[in-house]
This record gives C-alpha cells, structure tokens and sequence, in this order.
C-alpha cells in the first residue's frame, strides 16, 4: 500500500484490524499505520496548493482511542493545510486523558465539527457540555407582601387603640448562565440522535438506520430515501457549504 498515492490520487483504502484474534498485533499495526500516514500527509502538505486532494480527503480513524499516541496531535494540527480531513472516533473523553491532559486539549482545539451521541458516564457528559458551551439567560422573579398589626396598651383607661396595615410587590431580573444543552438532555440522547456542533452552530439531529442487503446473489444499488421539506421550511443543504465549515 502506498499511502500517498492514495491521499494524492483521491483513492479509498478501508483497513479492518482483528482486534479479537490478535488484539496486541491489530492495535501495533494501527500505530504503523498511522504513522506511515503522518509521513503521507507530509508528502501532500509539500505539494503545490492546486495539487492537494480536492474535496478534502477524508480519513475516518473508529475506535481511535485503543491505539493513539501523543505524536498523533501533530497529525491534526498539519492535516488541514494538506487538505486532509481527521475524523477520530472515541468512546469517551477519557481516551484522550489517558495519553496525556494537552493531548486531549490540542485534539479539541483541531475538531472544527464535533458529533456527540448518547454518553453513558456523568463524566463524559459534563465534558461535552462544557465544549459546547454556556448562555447567559435572564430569570425574573416576583415577590408579593402583606401585613396588618394591632395594638393597644396593658392598662389602659379608655377603649382606644391602633392597627395598621401594608403590602408590597416587588421585582427583580436575574443573569445566569446555563449550559446550552445540559448534561442530563446528553445522557438522556435516544438510538440515533446526536449534538452536532459547527463552531458556534449548535444542531439536534436523528441519524437514520441504513440496511442493506447482504445476500451475495442481490444487487447493490444506491438507497434512495424520499425527502420532504415541511411547508415554510428551508432545507440546509450542507452538501454545497462544505467549504464554509473548513477551518484550514
């Protein structure tokens, strides 16, 4: 396998590790491959700008978690200027902690686009609130009062006495802020639904469930879906602003 023939010649390459047969030797091989795809992404990055994959290469790395490596953060950092696109899949944000604190800070930092699915641990769920971060609201609030008193003296020769009576409303205006999608509403997160965030662009999103057949005797063919945009409604039509959601 050449590798940069691959990124150069907007080639497809798919790699499926035997992490149940032979756990430690899938997960060095992973490690290599990486690295020789560092060295690849090097190569581009050298070439003229008219000469780099276009549409960005994309690279889907699932599971990265098993088999990163402190050296990978610079992959991210170098990748968007060769026209590459890093696509890493962890479990939770605890396999970014377990190489190092700023490795998971620099990975962060290099993600433009971020799909959150449904967290299982508390942890995890905070983190990602914090990444999408908070909004200041105002919280108004309204007091009412009342009060009546009576009194009058121990001894007393004559029948007088004084009573008395008062209220009042009052308002009041609070800033907070608030988490813009709470930790809860993340582990709360049904089969399929996912937080996507666009720099500051926050999205809720329902992914479908795609089956295809897998008999070998039936033809593959495209699925197609029926799409239909409700009455006063715009589509977003991602597909043709890719180049708006580029960081490079």
């Amino acid at each position: 396998m050449d590798l940069y023939d691959i990124l150069a010649g907007n080639k497809m390459l798919y790699v499926r590790l035997p992490t149940m047969a032979k756990e430690t030797a899938a997960l060095n091989f992973a490690k290599m491959l990486l690295s020789d795809l560092r060295s690849g992404v090097a190569r581009v990055q050298a070439l003229a700008r008219s000469q780099r994959p276009d549409p960005p290469h994309l690279v889907f790395a699932d599971e990265m978690g098993s088999y990163v490596m402190p050296g990978v953060a610079r992959f991210f950092e170098q990748a968007r200027s060769a026209n590459v696109a890093i696509v890493p899949g962890f479990q939770a944000f605890g396999n970014l902690r377990e190489v190092s604190p700023e490795f998971a800070d620099i990975i962060l930092q290099n993600t433009w686009t971020k799909v959150m699915f449904r967290f299982g641990g508390a942890d995890s769920a905070e983190t990602a609130a914090e990444i999408i971060g908070k909004r200041k609201v105002f919280a108004y609030s309204l007091s009412q009062s009342e009060n009546e008193s009576e009194s009058s003296p121990f001894i007393r020769a004559t029948p007088q006495s004084s009573t008395g009576q008062g209220g009042g409303t009052g308002e009041t205006w609070r800033e907070n802020e608030e988490y813009r999608v709470a930790p809860a509403k993340l582990a709360a997160l049904g089969i399929g639904e996912c937080i996507v965030t666009i720099g500051p662009r926050v999205y809720h999103l329902r992914i479908p469930y795609l089956q295809t057949p897998t008999s070998d005797t039936v033809e593959f063919r495209p699925l197609r879906h029926p799409r239909r945009t409700p009455a006063g409604w715009q589509p977003l039509d991602l597909e043709k602003k890719y180049s708006d959601y580029l960081s490079a």
